[in-house]
């Protein structure tokens, strides 16, 4: 069995068409398949946010409403073994939004608003909702969830601020 975070339905996280943001740090070996670092659903899907790595180490950040799916897919492969944070956000006007170590790395607009309020759904980190897809070849920390979106400045703050946590002999 992975090794994973499962937190029960809480309505906090039920965003409506407003704004939130996924933040967490990651190491990602090699990997062969989809692993997820973070999603949000119930089973059956009905409202989804998925951030994960796809089978090309590249990073995804997914939100499916049920009517539209938009997805934020980078295209330099993080799959290194070395540690990043990486910043997932909706900006509640149709736009999502990834952010790799404080920088731009993928993003899809529409102008179809998402609607995230799925009052069954529960979160996980590390392993997709329906039990598949673990992050079997990753390290997890400091993952965080927000009703609102970083600017890229704060994202920059953010990663500048701790990145000396993941740092060779760090205390």
């Amino acid at each position: 069995m992975a090794n994973y975070l499962e937190m029960p339905y809480n309505s906090a996280f039920d965003f409506g068409t407003n704004e939130f943001a996924i933040i967490g740090w990651f190491k990602q070996n090699a990997n062969t398949g989809i692993e997820v670092f973070f999603e949000r659903d119930s089973s059956p899907t009905a409202q989804r946010i998925t951030l994960y790595v796809d089978a090309s180490g590249f990073l995804n950040f997914s939100i499916d409403d049920s009517a539209t799916v938009r997805t934020a897919t980078g295209t330099r492969a993080v799959d290194d073994g070395v540690f990043h944070l990486v910043t997932g956000y909706y900006d509640g006007s149709g736009g999502v939004f990834v952010y790799l170590d404080g920088e731009l790395y993928a993003s899809a607009t529409g102008s179809a608003l998402l609607t995230m309020t799925n009052t069954s759904a529960v979160c996980r980190v590390g392993l997709g909702v329906n039990g598949a897809n673990a992050a079997t070849n990753a390290s997890l920390a400091l993952w965080r969830i927000s009703a609102t979106a970083p600017t890229a400045d704060q994202i920059a703050k953010i990663y500048n601020d701790e990145k000396v946590l993941f740092q060779e002999n760090a205390q």
